[in-house]
C-alpha cells in the first residue's frame, strides 16, 4: 500500500514539473504600432495592432488586452478590447489585432488611457504601455432632417466600394450609412474650396476644418453637407466640383441640380452655363455630396448671387461715368441695370457695391461690376465699369468736447474747424453743450456742414457720456445744541465719502460738540465716485448754556384739567424710553416719548401709585420716581 502511494505521488510531481515553466512568465515591450508617440488619439472605430514579447507561457495560453483611464488598473474601471491571440512559449515578435467595444462603451473623451496585455496560462499582466493615448469618439449620429442656418455641417463617412470599376451612381454604394459615420466638418462661408492634397498628406482627420473627424482618412471617404439657406428673390449661380464625385441639391437631396459622380481628377460644373437661375424668396434645404476614392482630395462649392443674365446692355447707373464724389460723403450703394450680383470691385467698394469715398481716397477711381461667371468650360460673364473722381471737401471736425462729464458740470463751448454748419444733440444750444441740462447717459453730438461747391454734406459725430454725481446728502443736524451735548452720529445718504469740520471725528463719523466753545459751526460731507464728486454742508449752533434738567410731573389727574389728562415732561425730547410698573411689580406700559408726551392718560386706567423709569438714549441719562394717578 505504501509503495503504491509513493508511486502516485511521484507521477503527480513528474507531471507538474513537466507543465510548470522553469522561469516566471513575462510580457514585455508593449508597442501600439502607428501610435507609439506622445499625445496621440485613436478613433473608437479603429482596428489597431499591438506588438509585444512574451516568455514561458503554456500551450493553452490566450493573450487579451485591457485598458484603464490614466493606467489605473487597481481602481478601474477596466475595459477589455475586442480581439485575442492564442500562443504559448517564447516570442520576440508577436501581434494582437484589437478594436474598442461598440458604443455605448463607457469610453471617455479628453481622458488619457493606457493598456496592458493579459496572459491566461499562467495568469500574467504586462506593465502599461509607455505612451498614454486619448480616444476620439464619433459623437451622435447625424440627423437626416437637420439643416443648420448660417453654416454648413458635413457628416463624414468612410467605406469600402463593392465594385472596382468607376462609380457613376452614389446610390449604388453605402457611402452615407450611419454604420460608417466618423464625425463631421463645418464651414461658415456659403461658398468654399477645400483642397486637402494627396493621400501622403493624410487628408481629413488631421487637415484644417476636420478636427471633429475621428481618425485620418486619405482615401475612400464621403461627406454630405447640409444647410438651410434663406434665399432672397433674385438670380443665383450654383456650381462646384470634386475629386472624385460631386452633386448638389436644392430640395434636401430628392433631385440633383448638379450630378458629377464619377472617378477622375477634379471636375466641376456651373449650372445654367454660369448665367444663374431665378430663385423665389424663401428657405431651401441644400445638400452637397462629395466622394473621394484615391489620390488627390478636393471639394468645392459655389453659391453666389448674380444679376439678371438677360439685362443688356449691362451698365452702372449710379454714379454715372465721370461723376465727382466728395471725400467726406457717407458710403452709398452703387446701382446697375442688372442689380443683385455681389461682384463689385475697385478702390473703396465692397463686393455688394457699397462705395466708401474715404476708403477709396482722393483721385480717379475705376469701379467694375460683373454678372454671371466663367469656369469649368462655362462662360456667362458680363463686365462693365465707370470712372469717378473723389474730390476734397471741407471737414466738419470740431473740438472742445470731452468724452465724459459729470451731471451739473459747467457748459462748454464747441469750436468747429469750419464755420457754417449746425450742432445737434441732447444738451446742445447753438455751439454750447450743457451737461447739467440732461440726464445721465450716453449721447451723440454731431456737427454737419451744409453742401459746399457741389461736394455733398459732411457730418462728424462724437460720443459723450454724462455721469451721475454721487449723493452728498447726510442726515439733518439740529439747528442748535447745548453745551456738552452728547456726540451726534453723522449718517450719509450714500456711503464712501468724508465728513469734515470742527469737532468732526472722521473715523467714527461723529460730531463731538462737547469739545467746542459756543458758536456757529459748519459740517461738510464730500464724496467722489470715478471722475465725479459732490459736496454738501450743514450749519449748527452750539448754545452758550447747558441743557436744563427736564421737569417730570409726579401727579396725573385723569378727566381733570385739560393740561393734566396726559403725562408729559417739560423740556423733554422725542425718543425717550418710558417704562411704567404698578405697585405689584407688573409692567403696565412701555414706549417712547413723542415730543414732550410720555404717555396718554388712557394708557393708565387704574388709580394709584406707579413707578417709572425714563431713559434718554441721546445722553444716556435716566430718571426714576413715583407717579400718582388720581381722578
Amino acid at each position: 500500500m505504501k509503495t503504491l502511494f509513493s508511486k502516485s505521488v511521484f507521477l503527480i510531481l513528474a507531471l507538474f514539473s513537466f507543465y510548470k515553466p522553469c522561469k516566471a512568465a513575462t510580457i514585455t515591450n508593449i508597442v501600439i504600432t502607428g501610435y507609439n508617440a506622445p499625445n496621440l488619439e485613436i478613433c473608437e472605430k479603429s482596428n489597431f495592432r499591438i506588438k509585444f514579447e512574451h516568455t514561458n507561457f503554456l500551450f493553452d495560453n490566450t493573450f487579451t488586452v485591457e485598458i484603464a483611464a490614466n493606467g489605473d488598473f487597481i481602481n478601474g474601471p477596466i475595459i477589455s478590447l475586442i480581439g485575442q491571440r492564442t500562443v504559448a512559449g517564447n516570442s520576440t515578435n508577436q501581434y494582437i489585432d484589437v478594436s474598442f467595444p461598440a458604443a455605448p462603451n463607457g469610453l471617455l473623451i479628453e481622458t488619457n488611457y493606457q493598456l496592458r496585455i493579459k496572459g491566461s496560462s499562467p495568469i500574467t499582466y504586462s506593465s502599461p504601455n509607455q505612451y498614454p493615448f486619448k480616444i476620439a469618439k464619433t459623437g451622435a449620429l447625424p440627423d437626416s432632417t437637420f439643416f443648420p442656418e448660417g453654416y454648413w455641417r458635413g457628416s463624414f463617412y468612410t467605406w469600402q466600394p463593392t465594385i472596382q470599376t468607376m462609380i457613376l451612381d452614389a446610390n449604388s454604394q453605402a457611402m452615407f450609412s450611419n454604420n460608417n459615420y466618423l464625425g463631421y466638418v463645418t464651414k461658415a462661408a456659403l461658398s468654399f474650396d477645400l483642397d486637402w492634397g494627396f493621400d501622403a498628406e493624410a487628408a481629413p482627420g488631421t487637415k484644417f476644418d476636420t478636427s471633429k473627424v475621428c481618425g485620418s482618412h486619405a482615401n475612400l471617404y464621403s461627406i454630405r453637407m447640409r444647410r438651410k439657406i434663406n434665399f432672397e428673390a433674385g438670380y443665383y449661380i450654383f456650381g462646384g466640383g470634386g475629386d472624385d464625385g460631386f452633386r448638389l441639391s436644392l430640395d434636401g437631396g430628392t433631385t440633383w441640380l448638379i450630378n458629377l459622380w464619377r472617378d477622375q481628377e477634379f471636375t466641376g460644373k456651373l449650372n445654367n452655363n454660369g448665367c444663374g437661375v431665378l430663385m423665389e424668396a424663401g428657405p431651401k434645404n441644400v445638400v452637397v455630396d462629395y466622394y473621394e476614392r484615391g489620390e488627390k482630395s478636393r471639394f468645392q462649392v459655389i453659391i453666389k448671387r448674380t444679376g439678371d443674365p438677360l439685362a443688356s446692355p449691362l451698365a452702372i447707373t449710379n454714379p454715372v461715368q465721370g461723376a465727382s464724389v466728395c471725400l467726406q460723403s457717407a458710403p452709398f450703394q452703387m446701382l446697375s441695370t442688372a442689380p443683385g450680383a455681389e461682384t463689385w470691385s475697385g478702390p473703396g467698394v465692397s463686393p455688394n457695391g457699397i462705395f466708401n469715398p474715404q476708403a477709396a481716397g482722393l483721385g480717379s477711381k475705376i469701379i467694375t461690376y460683373e454678372t454671371g461667371m466663367t469656369g469649368f468650360g462655362s462662360n456667362c460673364l458680363k463686365t462693365t465699369s465707370v470712372t469717378i473722381q473723389v474730390v476734397p471737401s471741407l471737414s466738419s471736425e470740431f473740438t472742445g468736447l470731452d468724452t465724459s462729464y459729470c451731471q451739473g458740470d459747467s457748459a462748454v463751448k464747441l469750436v468747429p474747424q469750419n464755420l457754417g454748419g449746425i450742432f445737434r444733440g441732447e444738451g446742445i444750444s447753438g455751439p454750447v453743450f450743457n451737461p447739467g441740462s440732461i440726464s445721465p447717459g450716453n449721447y451723440v453730438i454731431e456737427y454737419a456742414l451744409s453742401p459746399t461747391s457741389g461736394c455733398g454734406t459732411d457730418t462728424v459725430r462724437k460720443n459723450v457720456r454724462v455721469l451721475a454725481k454721487p449723493d452728498a446728502g447726510f442726515l439733518d443736524l439740529p439747528d442748535s445744541v447745548f453745551l456738552k451735548n452728547p456726540n451726534i452720529d453723522l449718517i450719509p445718504t450714500e456711503p464712501g465719502g468724508i465728513f469734515s469740520g470742527d469737532g468732526v471725528v472722521s473715523l467714527s463719523k461723529q460730531w463731538v460738540p462737547s469739545v467746542l466753545p459756543p458758536g456757529v459751526y459748519e459740517i461738510s460731507y464730500s464724496i467722489k465716485k470715478g471722475s465725479c464728486s459732490n459736496l454738501s454742508k450743514q450749519k449748527v449752533i452750539v448754545l452758550d448754556k447747558v441743557k436744563p434738567e427736564p421737569f417730570i410731573p409726579n401727579l396725573l389727574i385723569l378727566n381733570g384739567a385739560e393740561k393734566n389728562k396726559d403725562w408729559s415732561i417739560a423740556g423733554g425730547t422725542s425718543g425717550m424710553k418710558v417704562t411704567i410698573i404698578n405697585r405689584w411689580g407688573k409692567e403696565v406700559y412701555k414706549g417712547s416719548s413723542q415730543g414732550e408726551l410720555l404717555c396718554k392718560g388712557e394708557d393708565l386706567s387704574e388709580f394709584g401709585q406707579y413707578f417709572f423709569l425714563l431713559e434718554d438714549p441721546v445722553d444716556n441719562k435716566k430718571w426714576t420716581g413715583v407717579l400718582t394717578v388720581v381722578r
